[in-house]
């Protein structure tokens, strides 16, 4: 199966999807939010500050994240020289994303912003960014600050030897289970 092509979480902003089935991915996340922020403001010195999520699905969770690190820094900047950066926003996922779904939310996100930050104070522009982040997305030195909090732990490619005689040796899971067979939990260790 060609995963950059045909994996992807439920679309839409339906009952069943993730935009709505994503909240432990949202715990995970705020429970780091700190050390995030933290960072964030580290990395953010310069007149345009370029910020990737890789793996960024397609909720409400991405641009929450965004959002957050726009804010802490901006209070920084304020702090220091009044002068707000411009942030360009780049949002990497699986081309079979629902981007659609995403930028749907991206009008009241910028807006919200403007008006945090008295209307023209603030530019942000946001883009999306199609593709696997185990490979090269962007150019050499082109990003002040990278998240990716419920995605790396998605692997590049699917084990090799996970077929005994064309049958799946792990039935019907997609990851390491407690009724994975040894051999299917060497094979993703490895």
């Amino acid at each position: 199966m060609d995963m950059v092509r045909n994996f992807h979480m439920a679309q839409g902003l339906g009952e069943t999807s993730y935009a709505h089935n994503s909240r432990l991915q949202k715990e995970v996340i705020e429970s780091v939010m700190d050390m995030t922020l933290s960072s964030a403001m580290k990395a953010c010195a310069a007149e345009t500050v370029s910020i990737a999520d890789l793996g960024c699905s397609s909720g409400r969770n991405t641009l929450s994240v965004v959002e957050n690190v726009i804010r802490a820094v901006c209070e920084r900047r304020r702090e220091a020289t009044r002068q707000l950066p411009e942030f360009m926003v780049f949002l990497n996922d699986l081309p079979s994303n629902d981007f659609n779904a995403l930028f749907s939310l991206v009008p009241e996100f910028v807006q919200k912003l403007r008006a945090e930050h008295d209307a023209g104070g603030i530019f942000v522009s946001v883009a999306g960014v199609p593709g696997s982040f185990y490979g090269r997305l962007f150019p050499s030195s082109s990003l002040h600050f990278i998240t990716s909090f419920a995605s790396l732990h998605w692997l590049s490619q699917v084990p090799a030897g996970l077929l005994n005689m064309g049958e799946p040796l792990n039935k019907g899971n997609v990851y390491t289970s407690p009724t994975s067979p040894p051999s299917v939990v060497t094979r993703y260790f490895e």
